[in-house]
């Protein structure tokens, strides 16, 4: 969308940044959300089959949580706003 010179000129407005996210966003957020869970299971000398299913749940989503929180600046937030 093209902005009138009118606007642009008198009201200093420039037209908005178009943000997406592509498939492989998608991919990059899995890896780097198990790539924190994993780093946090080393550091606590922990494996994944002394873990309880519960714990498990919500320790992915607190990361997944934290990576999409974080990735490209916010771009799954701004996302999400523009949809709803």
């Amino acid at each position: 969308m093209r902005i009138p010179l009118f606007s642009a000129i008198w009201l200093c407005l420039k037209e908005r940044e178009e943000r997406a996210v592509a498939f492989y966003d998608i991919g990059n957020i899995i890896h780097e959300s198990l790539e924190l869970y994993t780093k946090d299971m080393i550091k606590n000398h922990r494996k994944w089959q002394d873990i309880s299913e519960e714990e498990r749940q919500e320790k992915a989503e607190e990361y997944f949580t934290e990576v999409t929180d974080q990735y490209k600046n916010g771009l799954l937030q701004d996302t999400f706003r523009s949809v709803i």
